[in-house]
């Protein structure tokens, strides 16, 4: 029933609460999708048991079968558990705009998603005439998922140079203009190359635009993603952007924002190194690294879909 995935090989808590109103689907502790319809107990008489991972009716008396991993735990409640309770009964709760994020994709509401930041937002010439990784999102988005999603709206205000210092200064144009309901930050590969901006400026920076966004109309949900790394022969003044995707992590998990960590990815898958493969000028992603970065924003948001020709994309 939802467009947001769960068969990624990680552990996941899901619940199903039932009420007056209608009936939730919860996915690490929050809702991810909500229907007034209430089939879940209501539309089954004689009910005497309840099988986990497959769907059987008539149409199919051998089954549906959805679920191809393992049930660890399952538990039914004579009540419907309040927010609280179902967050508690996470072994990994997600933070609650990754849920609010996944109730949009999986609502059929027209969403506008802003995403800001500097040159690699903004997608600018080093992508060699292929998609930015914005574009990437937007053709999953406004497309791949299917009608009424076309009717989302995706924003890039990334503007090449930009620094958090320089985001704080012209939010209004950049962010709030477009009265978003997503807004995702990318930014500091920048910052720690401008005086005056280090790691504790950078974090004040960060700290002010999330509370600017949840500030809008609505309180956007906030994604923070980090830059990624560069090439250290190419780049020496630049090398120290760990730290700052540190810091950009420290901010997501104290703000309770969505975090996307891009810088240590690249690391992690690639031995440690720095994939110089996917960079233009050993700083710029090129078409791959930007298709990179797509691919890790469409899985840490769970639209990830072999059958999708974004996520199956391969770039020579």
């Amino acid at each position: 029933m939802t467009r947001t995935r769960y068969d990624d090989g990680r552990r996941h808590t899901v619940a199903v609460t039932v009420d007056s109103t209608g009936t939730r689907l919860h996915a690490g502790g929050h809702v991810v999708f909500e229907t007034k319809a209430r089939p879940f107990f209501g539309s089954v008489s004689g009910l005497t048991a309840l099988t986990l991972g497959a769907n059987r009716d008539s149409d199919h008396p051998s089954g549906e079968w959805f679920l191809t991993g393992t049930v660890e735990r399952a538990a039914v409640w004579d009540r419907v558990l309040d927010a609280g309770e179902l967050v508690a009964r996470c072994p990994r709760p997600v933070a609650a705009d990754h849920g609010r994020i996944s109730t949009m994709l999986n609502s059929n509401t027209p969403a506008t998603w802003v995403l800001t930041g500097d040159s690699i937002t903004h997608g600018a010439l080093h992508t060699n005439g292929w998609r930015s990784y914005p574009e990437h999102w937007t053709e999953r988005v406004r497309w791949e998922l299917g009608k009424p999603k076309n009717r989302d709206f995706v924003v890039d205000s990334g503007v090449s140079g930009a620094t958090s210092a320089e985001l704080v200064a012209y939010f209004t144009e950049r962010v709030a203009a477009f009265s978003p309901k997503v807004v995702s930050i990318m930014i500091g590969t920048n910052d720690i190359a401008t005086a005056g901006l280090g790691l504790e400026k950078y974090r004040a920076n960060l700290v002010s635009l999330v509370r600017s966004v949840r500030a809008l109309p609505g309180s956007p949900a906030v994604i923070l993603q980090a830059p990624n790394p560069v090439d250290p022969a190419r780049w020496p003044g630049r090398v120290a952007l760990s730290g700052y995707a540190r810091v950009m992590g420290e901010v997501a998990a104290q703000e309770k924002a969505v975090f996307v960590d891009h810088y240590n990815d690249w690391l992690t898958g690639n031995g440690g190194q720095v994939p110089l493969s996917l960079l233009s000028d050993g700083m710029h992603p090129n078409e791959r690294g930007h298709h990179r970065i797509a691919l890790k924003m469409i899985r840490d948001l769970q639209v990830f879909d072999t059958g999708s020709r974004v996520c199956t994309l391969s770039i020579p």
